[in-house]
């Protein structure tokens, strides 16, 4: 009888930890991996950043299995903060001057943000689309452009939430990057 009294917790734990790790996470961190190098593109130049989320569906990654509802997996963080601190960031490195009640604007508007992956049972494919907006106001002038950035992966098995999290902060960090280093934007916020 004593046997089964130590039995039954080790029993419990084994079963609860095996429950927990063969769920599937429904949130994902978003903190882009933004490397941009240091420079005066912006020098003299003062503008309030804002970024706006149109995307008509919250959710980053949609697994698709055969004949079985998708799952979704969506943000922990507010997208749209998560972006603005490391565009802000980014652009205070480039000596660009934050000003929230600045008439000049550099707004960032994200228009499709998803990784959509087709599950089979052996393998998996990744498709993950980005499109940002931005708009520069300076004075009477406008300039708008739109960053685009596709990626796709494929592997064996089951797709992994953390690398395909991983891939699209990169991703991220990557069409953030190219923002701040727009050699457009940087013209127009210097004429």
């Amino acid at each position: 009888m004593p046997l089964n009294k130590k039995l039954i917790p080790t029993v419990l734990v084994s079963a609860v930890t095996l429950f927990g790790c063969s769920q599937k996470p429904s949130q994902m961190i978003i903190a882009p991996d933004v490397r941009t190098v240091s420079s005066n593109a912006f020098a003299g130049f003062s503008a309030k950043v804002s970024v706006e989320d149109l995307r008509t569906h919250l959710h980053i990654i949609e697994i698709k299995k055969e004949d079985k509802a998708s799952h979704l997996v969506s943000n922990a963080n507010d997208f749209a903060i998560a972006i603005e601190q490391q565009l802000t960031q980014a652009l205070k490195s480039n000596q660009l001057q934050i000003s929230p009640s600045n008439q000049q604007t550099f707004a960032v508007t994200i228009n499709q943000a998803y990784v959509k992956v087709a599950q089979s049972l052996s393998r998996y494919k990744a498709n993950s689309r980005l499109t940002l907006t931005v708009q520069v106001k300076k004075g009477e002038s406008t300039l708008t452009k739109t960053f685009n950035s596709k990626s796709s992966s494929e592997g064996l098995l089951a797709a992994d939430i953390a690398v395909l999290e991983r891939d699209f902060n990169q991703q991220l960090g990557n069409l953030i990057s190219q923002i701040v280093g727009d050699v457009e934007i940087h013209q127009f916020v210097r004429s």
